[in-house]
């Protein structure tokens, strides 16, 4: 398990005279970089010219850069892009400004497990279409994605991942979005059933007890998946199986545990697959963070959700 480190065991004595660069102002980029900045470290943030991010980033007292000259002026760099972007950003941007003494840190390690997975099955790196794969579907559906047309790379690829990875020793890098608990809370005041249909597996229930969000939801379903000794109990919430997304047997599930029309049903994703699982449900889909999907409603905070049920 991974060890995990509390603001006590941190020393900002180790910042001194040292300048941080954030590459990507996202939901996670933003928080970082300000936290950073609150506490007195040297940050600079770097963005591309012309997206929301980046005038976020300039509105909140920044003066962002690109990624080629943050990476060179800074001695810590920090990995915030979106991780379908990290290897090309990494190849012309950041790579050759890398220097003796500089520190490269990634805070998602989703492309760090899945390359690992990849190359301990003696294949190579993932591209941009693998990573984009194994961020909507199950670990084993994206181990036969990654490995497709070659058996004995899948078996080795599985064999490493049932003896090599824990999803727990990541959970603790996961970061809240903004706004999500307090969504969560106004909607549960006003008797709105709330409920998660993922394509996680045995993570789901780490998840929910680590970050408290048990009190936020009525129901949820998670892929089908074998319960393994240690990683999945029963504890002391049920979590329903079905048919990963986009098939719309979890939504089905959903609705009729919880006694629900599917005509004031509303089903949030920011991925191809959450919107084929709400069209193959017949719910509505909102789309959040993704203004590229076909949806009935776009949003890019959660916050904006109350105000879309407040006018229905």
């Amino acid at each position: 398990m991974a060890k995990i480190y509390y603001d006590r065991d941190a020393d900002l004595k180790v910042f001194k005279n040292r300048k941080i660069a954030i590459i990507g102002y996202g939901s996670q980029g933003h928080a970082q970089a300000q936290n950073l900045r609150d506490s007195g470290v040297d940050v600079i943030v770097a963005e591309l010219e012309g997206t929301a991010n980046y005038k976020l980033a300039v509105k909140q007292g920044f003066k962002p850069m690109s990624a080629a000259k943050a990476a060179k002026d800074a001695d810590v760099i920090q990995i915030l892009a979106q991780d379908n972007l990290q290897a090309e950003l990494y190849k012309t941007e950041i790579k050759t400004n890398l220097k003796k003494g500089k520190t490269l840190v990634f805070s998602h390690g989703f492309n760090i497990l899945y390359n690992s997975i990849a190359l301990a099955a003696g294949g190579r790196d993932l591209n941009d279409d693998e990573l984009h794969y194994c961020h909507t579907h199950t670990v084993y559906q994206s181990i036969a994605h990654i490995c497709r047309d070659d058996a004995e790379s899948e078996r080795r690829a599985l064999e490493f991942f049932r003896s090599n990875i824990d999803f727990r020793d990541f959970i603790p890098y996961l970061k809240m979005e903004p706004h999500v608990t307090e969504t969560l809370e106004r909607l549960k005041e006003r008797g709105i059933s709330r409920a998660i249909s993922t394509n996680r597996t045995t993570s789901m229930r780490h998840i929910m007890e680590r970050y408290g969000l048990w009190q936020y939801f009525d129901i949820v379903v998670t892929a089908a998946h074998q319960v393994l000794p240690g990683s999945d109990g029963a504890g002391s919430r049920e979590i329903l199986q079905a048919k990963s997304k986009p098939d719309p047997e979890g939504v089905e599930k959903i609705l009729k545990a919880l006694n629900v029309r599917r005509e004031t049903t509303l089903y949030i994703g920011d991925s191809e697959i959450d919107m084929g699982t709400a069209r193959s449900s017949g719910v509505r889909f909102v789309a959040y963070k993704n203004s590229a999907l076909e949806a009935d409603l776009s949003i890019d905070d959660h916050l904006a959700l109350l105000e879309c049920l407040s006018n229905v």
